[in-house]
C-alpha cells in the first residue's frame, strides 16, 4: 500500500482543466486590455503641430535677387546699411553687355547720320525738280504767247508759214517737257528715307534691349529700408533663384517661416502657431502666439531640403523684436489620434 500524506491549510493542486481555463482567462484579459488601449488610442485626439523655422520680418519686406546669371564683380551694400528703392546693391560682370550697348549706340548713330544725308539729298533733288517744272511752265507759257502773236501776224501776211510751224512745234515740245517732268517719279528718295527710319527704329530697339541686359547686371533695392545681406562673395556665380538681400521696412509683426514640403499642403491661412524667438531664449523662454496669413505657392530648396514659405502675424507682447530675429515655431494643423501622432509624425 502507498503512503497517504495530508497537508493542513493548503489548496489542492489545480487540475489540467483548471489550468487551461486560467490561461484562456488571462489571454482574454490581455486581448481585452490591448483592444481597450487601441480603442482609446483612436478615440483620444491630441493636437498635431508642424515644426517650422524662420525669422521675424517687417510689414514692408522684400527680397533682392539677380535678374540674370553671372559672376559678382562688386558688392556695394552690406548688412545694416540703409537703402532707397532703386539703389544698386551689387553688380555682376558686364563687359559683354557694355560692348553690346556701345556697338548698338554706334549703329544707331550711323543710321541717323545716313538718314540726315539722305533727307538732305532728297530735299535738294526735290528743289531742283520743282525748279525745272517752274522753268518748263514758264517756257510753255512763253511759247504759247509767241504762237498767238505769230498767228496774228500770219493772218495779216506779216509772218511766214515756217515761222508759224516753228512756234507750234515749240509749244508742243514745251508741253511734252513739262508733262515728262511732272510724271517723273521722285518718290524713290522718300521710300529710301522710310526704309532708313525703319532701320533706325530697329536699331533703337536693339539698343534698348542691350541697355536692359546691361541693367540686369546690377541688382537694385526694390524698396526703402535696412538691408540684410546673405553670404556671397566677389567672383561667385549667381542664379536668379538665389536670394541675395532682404530689405526690411516698417513695424516688425511678421514671421517668415519655412514649412517642410511634406507638410506644406496641410498648412493653411488662419492656422494658429506658437513660436520662440532667438532674442528671448532664456531658461524659461517667452512664447509668442500668432496665426498663418499667407502661404507661397512656390517650392524653394536649400541643399536637399525643399520647403514653402509662410508669412505669419504674431503678437510681440510689447517686446522689441529686431528684424531678422531667428524663430522656431509650431503650427497647429488640427487634431489626430494618438496612433496617428505616433506612426505618422
Amino acid at each position: 500500500m502507498g503512503d497517504i500524506r495530508t497537508t493542513v491549510g493548503e489548496e489542492m493542486p489545480s487540475t489540467k482543466t483548471e489550468r487551461k481555463s486560467r490561461v484562456i482567462k488571462n489571454v482574454a484579459i490581455t486581448i481585452a486590455a490591448a483592444a481597450l488601449i487601441i480603442l482609446i488610442g483612436f478615440v483620444i485626439r491630441v493636437p498635431k503641430y508642424v515644426a517650422a523655422t524662420g525669422y521675424a520680418t517687417t510689414t514692408l519686406y522684400s527680397e533682392a535677387r539677380s535678374a540674370a546669371t553671372g559672376r559678382i564683380s562688386e558688392i556695394l551694400v552690406f548688412s545694416g546699411d540703409t537703402v532707397k528703392a532703386g539703389d544698386p546693391l551689387l553688380k555682376l560682370e558686364d563687359d559683354a553687355e557694355r560692348a553690346a550697348v556701345s556697338e548698338a549706340e554706334g549703329q544707331v548713330a550711323e543710321a541717323v547720320a545716313q538718314l540726315a544725308l539722305k533727307e538732305a539729298s532728297v530735299a535738294e533733288t526735290l528743289r531742283l525738280h520743282n525748279d525745272k517744272i517752274r522753268l518748263a511752265e514758264m517756257e510753255l507759257k512763253y511759247a504759247e504767247e509767241q504762237l498767238e502773236v505769230t498767228k496774228l501776224l500770219h493772218e495779216k501776211g506779216l509772218a511766214s508759214g515756217r515761222k508759224l510751224s516753228d512756234d507750234e512745234f515749240n509749244v508742243t515740245r514745251s508741253r511734252e517737257t513739262l508733262k515728262t517732268l511732272k510724271e517723273t517719279d521722285i518718290t524713290i528718295g522718300q521710300r529710301e528715307i522710310d526704309v532708313l527710319k525703319k532701320e533706325i527704329s530697329t536699331r533703337k530697339d536693339t539698343l534698348e534691349r542691350a541697355k536692359a541686359a546691361l541693367e540686369e547686371r546690377t541688382v537694385r533695392a526694390p524698396i526703402d529700408g535696412r538691408a540684410a545681406r546673405y553670404t556671397f562673395y566677389v567672383g561667385e556665380m549667381l542664379r536668379p533663384d538665389m536670394v541675395l538681400y532682404e530689405i526690411f521696412n516698417g513695424e516688425v509683426n511678421l514671421l517668415k517661416l519655412r514649412i517642410p514640403e511634406r507638410y506644406a499642403t496641410k498648412v493653411e491661412p488662419g492656422m494658429r502657431l506658437k513660436a520662440k524667438l532667438g532674442t528671448y531664449k532664456t531658461i524659461i523662454p517667452t512664447r509668442f502666439y500668432g496665426h498663418v496669413d499667407e502661404m507661397r505657392d512656390i517650392v524653394e530648396g536649400e541643399g536637399n531640403n525643399n520647403y514653402r514659405v509662410a508669412y505669419c502675424s504674431f503678437d510681440r507682447k510689447m517686446h522689441n523684436v529686431p528684424p531678422g530675429t531667428s524663430a522656431e515655431a509650431k503650427i497647429r494643423i488640427g487634431k489626430v489620434s494618438i496612433w496617428q501622432l505616433i506612426f505618422q509624425p
